[in-house]
């Protein structure tokens, strides 16, 4: 008995310690690192950044993540139709995208290793949330 109460203390600690799960579980059962290349070589997007995977409960796992989409590229919700769809098929069913639309040649070189530069640009404005902001103007 002693060896269930103890696989319940560890599916109970990640749980409340919202950790990512070592694999998806679905029909592909991805790693969240293959996950995240098979959502940047979906046609349209650009790039993947701020994702986050979590155990809700012990069957429901969570997603978020900004999509940045091509502006002449597919539509975009039909990018995020496909995004969901490998989403589904990883066992993923309750997910926040937050698109986010470029040009191809505004995030060219930032794929994988930009850290949502193209988000503190877009989305954050002046804020220094990636520490991304562009000085402020000097007082004359």
């Amino acid at each position: 008995m002693e060896h269930g109460c103890d696989a319940v203390e560890q599916e109970t600690s990640k749980i409340l310690m919202e950790s990512a799960p070592e694999s998806l579980e679905g029909s592909e059962s991805l790693t969240v690192d293959v996950m995240e290349e098979r959502l940047r070589a979906i046609p349209g997007v650009l790039d993947v950044h701020e994702l986050h995977v979590w155990r809700f409960t012990p069957g429901k796992v969570l997603c978020t993540m900004h999509v940045v989409v091509d502006k002449d590229g597919p539509d975009p919700p039909a990018v995020v139709d496909e995004v969901k769809h490998l989403l589904h098929a990883n066992g993923i069913h309750s997910s926040t995208i937050q698109v986010e639309a470029a040009h191809s040649s505004d995030v060219s070189g930032q794929a994988g290793g930009g850290e949502g530069a193209h988000c503190a640009d877009v989305v954050c404005g002046g804020c220094d949330l990636h520490g991304l902001a562009p000085p402020a103007p000097s007082p004359h």
